[in-house]
């Protein structure tokens, strides 16, 4: 019988990057990262916000929690402020730690998708979806969707306690 010189605790599964290996990374390697502009995460600056193709970084202490891309970044940042589409985000939003920033990139037109995916691959973002673990695999799609369900029943409770409903 041969040893494995794998550790497991930096095993990476299925192929995917591993949480020690991204943060590792992230401290030794840091992305060369030049937002065009960054503000504070609040409904009354979405005039600040150009109207444009772009990348975009939803952060805070935590760290980058989303990333996305947009042709038009204003719009796409009054959606996810005032629209539930994503559980993981709008909980993000709604309990951030300090202050939430919303950070862009813009970028040419049809030049979005490469810089968000590697935005992604190198951040890790916990509220994209693509990035929970790399999509778990089919064994692990119940998992999956239990945690989006959570997150929505957390939403739906606070707007209960506060008399959004």
């Amino acid at each position: 019988m041969q040893s494995s010189n794998v550790n497991p605790r930096t095993a990476s599964v299925s192929g995917s990057r591993d949480l020690v290996s991204v943060s590792r990374d992230l401290v030794l390697r840091p992305p060369k990262l030049q937002p065009d502009r960054t503000i504070f995460a609040r409904t009354g600056l979405s005039g600040c916000v150009p109207p444009s193709e772009g990348v975009y970084l939803f952060h805070d202490l935590r760290g980058v929690l989303y990333v996305g891309r947009s042709t038009n970044l204003r719009r796409r940042f009054v959606q996810h402020l005032e629209l539930d589409q994503n559980p993981w985000l709008t909980v993000a939003l709604s309990s951030p730690v300090l202050e939430m920033r919303f950070s862009w990139i813009l970028v040419a037109s049809g030049q979005s998708e490469p810089l968000e995916r590697d935005l992604i691959h190198t951040f890790r973002p916990p509220c994209n979806r693509t990035s929970l673990w790399d999509r778990p695999p089919e064994s692990h799609g119940a998992v999956y969707r239990s945690r989006i369900c959570t997150a929505a029943a957390t939403i739906a409770k606070r707007e209960e306690a506060t008399g959004k409903r």
